[in-house]
Order: structure tokens, then sequence, then C-alpha cells
């Protein structure tokens, strides 16, 4: 899987940023930070249930993004033998969901993170958290993946498409899911893994109780957590 180089980074970071401001926030909100598309896979513990690399649970709108050809997670990490932050030290895992039952925020979000490999931008607002897409990598709103609970992947996508029918281009930027900064309970930086360095994770803890982990650049995670507290 790709690194990109901390140039690479700082130059995409730039050409993004005006385009998620101009195209796709709204008029009453600031961005607070973003996270750029990510080549590796979502790993989760539903319920005590392991997942590696996670499926989706929920009804989602369909995706036009291939599945990518990466090398698997671990042997160990995909089999469930590992103990703690053990699965932290292996760079394929992108995002850890943590969560009691499917119909959770970080399930919902890592449902939708595993149809769009390598194209999701998570974005932090003072609104809401999404994932976003470019809109040409979405199906038409009738085309649904993924399992059950239909009737609240329905209402995301609902919302998903009053956000994306004010976007004239086909290549601007959409949310694909998001949800509320009132959902959101607290956002911090972890350092987990016994590698040296240790990995950095952002981490959001949702009111449900669920939790989503992103491995972001070092100094990235302080960054975004103090910015969610201000």
């Amino acid at each position: 899987m790709a690194d990109r180089s901390g140039t690479d980074e700082h130059v995409l970071r730039f050409k993004q940023e005006p385009i998620l401001k101009e195209q796709w926030a709204r008029e009453d909100e600031r961005l607070l930070w973003f996270d750029l598309p990510s080549q590796g896979y979502v790993a989760s513990v539903i319920g005590g249930q392991s997942r590696i690399p996670h499926v989706a649970l929920n009804e989602v709108r369909g995706s036009l993004v291939d599945a990518p050809e990466w090398p698997l997670p671990s042997e160990q990490l995909v089999n469930g033998r590992f103990l703690g932050e053990e699965w932290a030290d292996d760079p394929s895992i992108m995002w850890w969901v943590f969560a009691a039952g499917p119909s959770e925020d970080a399930v919902l979000l890592g449902d939708h993170l595993v149809q769009v490999p390598d194209e999701a931008f998570l974005v932090m607002t003072t609104q809401r958290f999404a994932v976003v897409v470019k809109g040409k990598h979405l199906a038409d709103e009738e085309q649904a993946s993924g399992g059950g609970l239909f009737g609240r992947a329905k209402a995301v996508a609902a919302q998903v498409q009053r956000v994306a029918e004010s976007v004239k281009s086909d290549n601007g930027p959409v949310s694909y899911a998001e949800v509320p900064v009132e959902r959101i309970a607290r956002v911090e930086a972890v350092d987990l893994g016994c590698g040296i360095p240790r990995a950095t994770f952002i981490r959001l803890e949702f009111t449900d109780g669920s939790a989503l982990l992103a491995r972001v650049p070092r100094g990235f995670a302080e960054a975004h957590a103090e910015h969610f507290a201000s």
C-alpha cells in the first residue's frame, strides 16, 4: 500500500480544502479538519465479534468504486488471534470500529467507508462529521448494498441526497454518511500498538457508546482533537 510523503500530503490538502469549503460546506458551518483518502481496511469489533476486514452490516447507497486488490491484514488479525492493541501495528488497518450493535453510529460510518476504498475523505465541521466522496463514485440513489436495517439507512441516504442535489458537478464532493456533532461525545488523540513509535489515531466516541478510530499522520491527531474542543 502506497504511503504519501509529507510534501504530497501538504499539496493535496492545499488543493482540497478550498473545494470542501466552497462546494460542500454549508454557509453557516466552519471546516475544522479533514483527512485525505487512504489505502487501507476498516476493521471492527461489534458485540464482541471481530470482523477483519469489516463488511457492511447495514444497507447503504451503492458505490461505483471497484473492490481493492490490496494485501489482506495479517492472518493473525483475520483469525482473531490478537490481544488488546496489537491490531494497531498492522499498517493495513486504517480504521477501527468498536460498537455494541450494528445500528450504532460508528458502524454506519464504517459501513460506508468500506464501500469507497481509497476515495473517502473524513471531514469534521462545526456541525457534523462526514464521510465525503466525489459524487461520481456513488450509484443511483435506489441502488443499495450491504446488510439490514434498511429504514435507518434510507434516512441516511435521504440526508445525503439533499446535500448531493446542491452539487452541480459529478466530480464535486458530497456526503456519503454523516453524524451531527450533537452525537459526538469526545474526540481525542491516542497512541496505540506495541511498535516504536506507536501508531497514532484520532478517536471519535459517539453518544451511543460506539467509537471510530482513524489512523492519521503523527501530529495531526492532537490538532484534530484541539480543534474539536475549541
